[in-house]
């Protein structure tokens, strides 16, 4: 992904979660260098299972596995921001949310890979 691409990228992510959260959590917070938001990106892009299964199924099909792994994927990122992805576990309508963000984008990588 060209720089100019990936800023633009990442603007777009923040304007979506900063409307998602409003009031709720910094958005822009940053740790170790990171958005936190693009540390749960990363986390699911380390998945094994999830890239298998966007290999052997539809972006539509791929949802389901999907969002059935984010907790297991919030839990390993505890450490990284607690306040942050204990408030994404304990809201299931604002997981799915932030979650959808990211699913195209991860779905999209894991089927060129």
């Amino acid at each position: 992904m060209e720089t100019i691409e990936l800023v633009n990228s990442q603007k777009t992510y923040a304007a979506q979660l900063e409307s998602l959260l409003w009031g709720t959590a910094e958005v822009r917070e940053v740790k170790d260098g990171k958005y936190i938001y693009l540390q749960i990106r990363d986390l699911l892009k380390k998945s094994e299972s999830l890239r298998a299964c966007a290999k052997a199924n539809t972006e539509q099909d791929f949802a389901f596995p999907y969002y059935e792994s984010a907790d297991d994927v919030l839990i390993e990122g505890l450490s990284q921001n607690q306040d942050f992805f204990t408030l994404l576990l304990n809201n299931d309508d604002i997981k799915k949310e932030m979650l959808g963000i990211f699913l195209g984008e991860i779905y999209k990588e894991f089927r060129n890979d």
